[in-house]
């Protein structure tokens, strides 16, 4: 009492009080020189405080000059006053306000985080969200400052608290420097948002079980804008734009079907891969990866989305590493995107047999069956080589579609003695076939064919009936020749007979086909001619032959070849095992591996055969040959000859002899 100098009418400090803690206080009633009126009784004095959001203490009464203030607990730490005011009543008015000293409110223990945005500040003491400002608006890829509190239950900050905390982001893309750190009251992160839209921060503890415990804390939303536009990027089926992805994609492609429509959609972005509505653009799509696919329309941006309506494709090939490209048709300063997601074609339904021999390549989706599908050149084939033939099932566009191992399938050849494959299953969608030819030849024709029956009716994108195709050029080859093989033997063929390239004895019913009854000797057909001596001379053919009885030449490689390896040519002469008499024809060298050698036979025989075989001075040796017999008969009478006649007779004694008639090489006749 009396006290007249500050703090007016009181001594001491006041004690520090903690936000939320509850403490008490003392109302005097004192005249002008802070002395106590013990005589003034008041039903209503009312308290408050300069803390924002626990201004209004309470209102208590006074008696004997003296108010009691208990259980004050205010938010907002700091320096804080009360003021009491007279509410009216009772004795004596109370015109002026007490005001208390100043004194310390504390902040609490910590137990919450706040992440405050650039354009934001604290509010301690809050009742809502402990902070207070405009929502921020960040470009995506440009950097701002978050700053990240500890407090109390009130929001106020709690001096020299620390603890390690994480800050992460909504945007999966964000980069955050440092992801986390250890925070003594209050700290500040690098922020840069990559996902244009409504963007959220989070403040977490790293160690959910060190102290202080402190509840996480979400950002007030940010709003992330897209950058400038800068480039085009192309979703296929099964994806989704992904704003602000290191792809700008999400989602896996789903497979399409070859021949069949699906839709692609082209946006305009940011270098962080943001949409960017407003930005006008014609887009081209193309498909480099199917040379084969159907051409696709070009397509405007809808500004109002910053991506084209759906665009129609379709693709031919089949495979697996098929992608888009998506181009500024106008070249309107957009980069393209030069390559989508990868993702695969499989083949449409089965439709039709194709067949390949080595040199051609199958050449999937370029066709339309049965045409197209393959490149290359049938490589010519050697007699007796076995080669591998490739029989696909393929789709519509030539694509190998498998059935189920069906339909069975069989190869034929226009090569009279080689021995056709059995009917095999498709494994899969394709068989592999072993082809022995055995024919020299400029027109060989390979065809498949299905068996047709229930099962193998696979092919349903042939409907109604379902019938595997096997039609021209696909399942029938174009004529190519077959090389004679290595020469091994000489072959006579004589008047009346005829050389037959291919008709072989060679490992019969294995690489040769068996020869009926009727169908003579290999290597010939016909029957050699009977002769009369005195006729004009025979012509025999002297031929070097494979063990297929295909002449074989010494044409060497190029344009006219037809022998694998090209011969050499022999010097051949004839002889005539039955016939001592006649004239040996002059030997000579083949010519393109074929000699003719005209001779007349001067011995009558029903047997009189022809061998031809190399000279001693030859090049080459190869296997003698020899002709078909044939008879040769004695020409027309030219004298008698007696026969028998003894050395001596006796006159008047009967005697025999025979008089034969002979021609005039002297064979008799008969």
């Amino acid at each position: 009492p009396g006290k007249n100098i500050a703090p007016f009418g009181v001594s001491g400090i006041p004690v520090q009080s903690t936000a939320g803690v509850f403490f008490s206080a003392s109302v005097y009633a004192t005249d002008s020189r802070y002395n106590v009126v013990n005589t003034v009784t008041k039903p209503s004095i009312i308290v408050t405080s300069d803390d924002p959001f626990a201004s209004a203490v309470g209102t208590v009464g006074m008696a004997a000059g003296v108010a009691s203030v208990p259980s004050i607990l205010l938010r907002t730490a700091g320096t804080r006053t009360l003021t009491a005011a007279d509410g009216g009543g009772g004795t004596d008015p109370l015109p002026t306000n007490g005001v208390s000293s100043g004194f310390t409110l504390l902040a609490n223990n910590p137990t919450r985080l706040r992440v405050m945005t650039p354009a934001e500040s604290r509010v301690p003491g809050s009742t809502t969200n402990g902070r207070t400002g405009p929502t921020h608006t960040a470009q995506a890829g440009f950097v701002f400052n978050a700053t990240v509190d500890i407090a109390d239950a009130f929001w106020n900050l709690t001096p020299g608290a620390t603890q390690e905390i994480r800050l992460v982001a909504d945007d999966p893309f964000a980069v955050i420097v440092p992801t986390t750190q250890v925070i003594t009251t209050s700290a500040t992160y690098a922020v840069t948002l990559k996902r244009a839209g409504s963007t959220i921060l989070r403040a977490e503890m790293v160690n959910a079980l060190s102290l202080p415990s402190v509840s996480q804390d979400s950002s007030t939303a940010i709003t992330v804008l897209a950058g400038t536009p800068s480039r085009l990027i192309a979703i296929l089926p099964g994806e989704s734009f992904s704003q602000g992805s290191p792809t700008g994609r999400s989602g896996t492609p789903t497979s399409q079907t070859a021949g069949a429509n699906f839709s692609v959609q082209v946006g305009v972005v940011d270098n962080f891969f943001n949409l960017v509505p407003g930005r006008a653009a014609d887009v081209l799509v193309s498909v480099p990866s199917d040379p084969y696919a159907d051409p696709v329309s070009t397509a405007p941006v809808n500004v109002g989305t910053g991506y084209t309506a759906a665009m129609t494709v379709t693709l031919h090939r089949a495979a697996t590493d098929h992608y888009i490209s998506a181009s500024d048709f106008g070249a309107s300063g957009l980069s393209n995107d030069p390559q989508s997601t990868t993702f695969t074609v499989v083949a449409a339904a089965s439709y039709g047999l194709q067949l390949l021999l080595p040199g051609q390549t199958a050449v999937p989706g370029s066709g339309n069956y049965p045409n197209g599908g393959v490149t290359g050149t049938i490589s010519t084939p050697t007699a007796g080589t076995p080669l591998t033939a490739t029989v696909n099932l393929v789709d519509r566009y030539m694509n190998p579609s498998a059935a189920g191992g069906r339909p069975l399938v069989y190869l034929n050849t226009n090569d009279l003695y080689d021995i056709d494959p059995s009917t095999s299953a498709m494994i899969g969608d394709t068989l592999p076939v072993t082809l022995t030819f055995v024919t020299k030849a400029t027109g060989t024709i390979v065809q498949v064919a299905p068996q047709n029956t229930g099962p193998d009716k696979v092919c349903t994108a042939n409907n109604p009936t379902n019938v595997c195709l096997a039609a021209a050029p696909a399942a029938i080859t174009s004529p190519f020749r077959v090389f004679a093989s290595t020469a091994v033997r000489l072959q006579v063929t004589l008047p009346g007979e005829t050389q037959k390239p291919g008709k072989c004895i060679y490992q019969p019913g294995v690489v040769c086909r068996v020869l009926g009854g009727s169908e003579g000797a290999a290597g010939k057909d016909g029957t050699a001619s009977q002769y009369i001596v005195t006729d004009p001379a025979i012509t025999a053919d002297v031929w070097l032959v494979d063990e297929f009885y295909n002449p074989v030449s010494d044409i060497v490689v190029g344009p006219a070849q037809d022998t694998n390896p090209p011969a050499v040519m022999p010097t051949v002469r004839l002889s005539f095992p039955s016939d001592p008499v006649t004239g040996i024809p002059t030997a000579a060298a083949l010519i393109l591996g074929n000699r003719q050698f005209n001779f007349s036979p001067l011995t009558a025989a029903t047997g009189y055969t022809v061998v031809a075989s190399t000279t001693a001075a030859s090049a080459v040796t190869f296997s003698s040959g020899t002709s078909s017999a044939f008879a040769a008969y004695p020409g027309p009478v030219h004298h008698l000859v007696w026969s028998g006649l003894p050395a001596t007779a006796v006159a008047g004694v009967t005697f025999s002899g025979v008089l034969s008639a002979h021609d005039q090489y002297d064979n008799v006749l008969s």
